[in-house]
């Protein structure tokens, strides 16, 4: 299709909780793309009882008062979908949970 572009998947195991964001906003800087998988443990973005896999696309890092930090992501649904906040350290907790992580997609720059 001739869209330039590379994917690189990092588990969440890469990571420790207290640099969680600060990966995402030093990606999100760099231009990056950030598509994250998890396990919805609680009703996050689905009414379900049951965990259920998940994926939204990770939009910014913002403060939320004191050390914490939201992940601003879009939901693409199917329940609700739309932008939302969610607390960093709960989303590193259910990446872990569903022992997933991010895909980083950028341009690549690679012309063939």
């Amino acid at each position: 299709y001739g869209i330039s572009l590379t994917e690189t998947f990092l588990s969440i195991n890469l990571f420790e909780d207290w640099s969680f964001e600060d990966k995402l906003e030093e990606l999100l800087q760099s231009r990056a793309h950030i598509i994250c998988g998890y396990a919805d443990r609680d009703g996050m973005t689905s009414t379900t009882s049951a965990p259920v896999g998940h994926a939204v696309l990770i939009l910014q890092v913002e403060p939320s008062g004191g050390m914490e930090r939201d992940i601003v992501v879009y939901d693409p649904g199917p329940e609700s979908p739309g932008q939302r906040r969610i607390r960093g350290h709960r989303l590193f907790a259910d990446i872990k949970a569903g022992k997933d992580g991010i895909w980083v997609i950028r341009e690549s720059h690679d012309k063939k």
